[in-house]
């Protein structure tokens, strides 16, 4: 009985490692694809956020700035837009878009509140100028919307009380001259015909007389 041994040569060693290379690294792109993959699926989804005032909702934001997610943007964003509604009307009022050759600028007369990015704007699948001016609107309007909200309001019945007050002032002022016109106009006839019987004496000027006593008394 013949036992034959087969010794492996050099080159069977070599092409060993070389396969087994091949798979490791076939693996870890496929791993590195599934995870990217992954990873967009379940980020993109809850990656935007709300921006709201008083709980009415403005505008979302889809991207982050630099190192500040979407979520932290939309937060400091309220903190502003926050100061904006303790603000004079004038001020809201001066909200305007500030259009840049890659960034829209939504600011005011006292601060920039944020700015809108292309990829702000890819995201919300609009033009960025018009995305702009769009959220600068509905800032502008909401927050005038609650200014005035928030101004006093006079109740219906105040406001009808007040009326029949000013009423009964007019309609007794008006007697008050109604009597006097009534006890004043007959005295006052009196005097002038007792005035009449009163001889008085001549105007005259250089001997010239110019008012004789008769004109005086029939004036």
């Amino acid at each position: 009985m013949n036992v034959r041994l087969e010794i492996p040569t050099l080159h069977s060693w070599r092409a060993v490692p070389q396969s087994w290379s091949t798979v490791v690294c076939t693996t870890m792109i496929l791993v590195l694809c599934c995870s990217s993959w992954l990873l967009a699926a379940t980020s993109t989804p809850g990656s935007a956020a709300s921006v709201a005032i008083d709980g009415q909702p403005l505008f979302t934001i889809h991207t982050g700035l630099a190192n500040i997610d979407p979520t932290a943007r939309a937060q400091a964003i309220e903190k502003r837009l926050a100061r904006l509604r303790e603000s004079p009307a004038s001020v809201i009022e001066s909200l305007t878009v500030e259009d840049h050759e890659a960034t829209s600028y939504i600011v005011t007369s006292h601060e920039v509140l944020f700015v809108v990015t292309e990829a702000e704007a890819k995201a919300a699948g609009r033009p960025r100028q018009e995305l702009a001016r769009e959220q600068a609107e509905k800032i502008r309007d909401v927050i005038l919307a609650l200014q005035s909200q928030d101004m006093p309001r006079e109740p219906a019945h105040s406001v009808g009380l007040r009326d029949l007050l000013w009423a009964g002032v007019a309609t007794a002022l008006l007697i008050f001259v109604a009597a006097v016109v009534h006890f004043l106009f007959p005295r006052l006839y009196e005097a002038l015909d007792a005035w009449r019987g009163i001889r008085l004496r001549a105007v005259s000027f250089r001997g010239l007389e110019l008012l004789s006593a008769d004109q005086l008394t029939d004036a």
